[in-house]
C-alpha cells in the first residue's frame, strides 16, 4: 500500500488537531493524557510544537505568522517529515480528546492516511514507543471499526 498525498493528508490532520484543540480551558492543559504516562496536555501542544519548530530550523525557514500548522501547509507540504507530521497531528488529535473527555473522530481519509503508513513502517512503528502495541487483543480489534481498529495500530485503546 502506497502512502496517500501527504500534503492534504498533512491539511486534514492539521484541522483534526486544531478542532481537537479548540477553545482548551487552562484547567484542561493539565489533564494527563492517559495514551501518553507522565504527560499532560500541555506536553503534548508544546512536543507538536517542537516537532513542527525543529523542521523549520532545519530547512532554514521561518514559520509565517503564529499558525505554525498552516505555515507547514504552505512552505513544506513536500517536505520529506510530512507524512510523520501529519501522523503525530492525528494521533495527538485524538489523543487530546481522550485527555479531555471530547470525542475525536478522524475524518476517513485521514484514517486511511494513517493506515496506509502503519503499513508501510512495518514493524518500525513499534519501534517508536509512542507507538507501543495496543493492549487489546485480536479479537477484540476485530470487533472495532476501521476508525477504531487504525488507532489500534498506534497503540492506542479506543475503549
Amino acid at each position: 500500500m502506497s502512502l496517500p498525498e501527504s500534503g492534504e493528508a498533512y491539511r486534514r490532520a492539521a484541522d483534526a488537531f486544531r478542532s481537537a484543540t479548540a477553545g482548551l480551558a487552562v484547567a484542561e492543559l493539565d489533564a494527563a493524557v492517559p495514551t501518553c504516562p507522565g504527560w499532560t496536555v500541555s506536553d503534548l501542544l508544546t512536543h507538536v510544537a517542537e516537532n513542527h519548530e525543529q523542521v523549520f530550523a532545519e530547512v532554514g525557514i521561518e514559520p509565517v505568522g503564529a499558525d505554525v500548522l498552516a505555515s507547514w501547509h504552505e512552505q513544506l507540504s513536500s517536505h520529506p517529515r510530512t507524512s510523520a507530521q501529519a501522523v503525530d497531528l492525528a494521533v495527538h488529535a485524538w489523543d487530546v480528546g481522550r485527555a479531555t473527555g471530547r470525542h475525536v473522530r478522524l475524518d476517513a481519509p485521514v484514517v486511511r492516511f494513517l493506515d496506509a503508513f502503519a503499513t508501510d513502517a512495518g514493524p518500525l512503528l513499534a519501534a517508536d514507543e509512542a507507538f507501543a502495541p495496543c493492549p487489546l487483543t485480536a479479537d477484540e480489534v476485530a470487533t472495532l471499526d476501521e476508525h477504531d481498529r487504525v488507532l489500534t495500530r498506534y497503540g492506542r485503546d479506543p475503549r
